[in-house]
């Protein structure tokens, strides 16, 4: 985050007046790599690496657990990269062998530039990603960044039932958008994935499984949940919702684990990982 740039204000992604220097008119072409070079990488690099990219701390919504939430964060203290900052974090992820550029906020589809920058990243090689929550979406800006090269979606899950999940966000009706994103990146050959914080909104792991089905999801992933982080990041908080003993986090583990035995649904966190937790 870089505190010197000029606070972003709240838009949608792809319905802002586009930064002149930037061709929207045609669908981004990826340059391929061969699988020969992917293996090189593997072998010189330790294959793509993985970059996760902070743009903005505003966000639209307002999460329990969440130092972004938007009644607690001081609109004084509102930053976002500028695109050639933004281009600049690209190009040296190129030189450092960045295969994957996850895009994240507060909340990144607030941020005006969003799609010049997912442009500017595929055509340089590196597949764009963005983590959201999904109240922001429209036909519009999903079809836009489809053809600006995006290769992934993370969209933000709280509890296994919409009203504990809404309510969480402050988002009324983000699942209809969620699942109607879910359909679009589907059939655009784009993949999603439900991103879940571990906390106690989940009253029963083994209800997940089928309400992410419902909303259109083939895979999830679970974050820690943070009650503190060493950084200007402030995707953590002192909630009551994520703030666990030690053992109630073991058994929280241990409950993820039960559930990657019970559902034949695809947990994206190892088991190995999660015993290590």
């Amino acid at each position: 985050m870089n505190n010197a740039s000029p606070p972003v204000e709240p838009r949608t992604a792809g319905t802002h007046r586009p930064t002149a220097a930037v061709d929207f008119s045609k669908p981004v072409v990826r340059p391929k790599k061969s699988a020969w070079n992917l293996f090189r990488d593997v072998l010189e690099h330790g294959g793509p690496g993985y970059l996760q990219f902070a743009i903005t701390n505003v966000c639209n919504a307002d999460c329990g657990f969440c130092g972004f939430a938007r009644s607690t964060f001081d609109p004084k203290a509102r930053r976002s990269v500028t695109l050639k900052e933004a281009q600049d974090v690209v190009d040296i992820a190129v030189k450092n062998h960045i295969g994957y550029l996850l895009f994240v906020g507060g909340e990144p589809m607030v941020h005006r530039d969003l799609r010049a920058m997912t442009r500017y990243a595929a055509e340089r090689g590196v597949r764009p990603m963005i983590c959201t929550n999904g109240g922001l979406w429209t036909e519009q800006n999903m079809r836009g960044l489809a053809d600006d090269g995006l290769s992934s979606v993370i969209m933000s899950i709280d509890a296994h039932d919409i009203a504990k999940h809404e309510s969480n966000r402050g988002l009324p009706d983000v699942c209809r958008k969620i699942k109607k994103a879910n359909a679009f990146f589907r059939d655009a050959g784009i993949q999603t994935t439900a991103s879940i914080t571990a906390s106690r909104l989940i009253e029963d792991f083994d209800k997940l499984p089928a309400f992410l089905e419902t909303l259109g999801f083939t895979s999830c992933t679970f974050s820690y949940p943070l009650t503190s982080l060493a950084s200007s990041y402030l995707s953590f908080s002192d909630s009551g919702l994520v703030n666990f003993s030690n053992a109630e986090l073991i058994e929280l583990f241990e409950k993820i684990k039960r559930m990657k035995q019970r559902s034949s649904f695809p947990v994206v966190n190892p088991t190995e990982s999660l015993d290590e937790m």
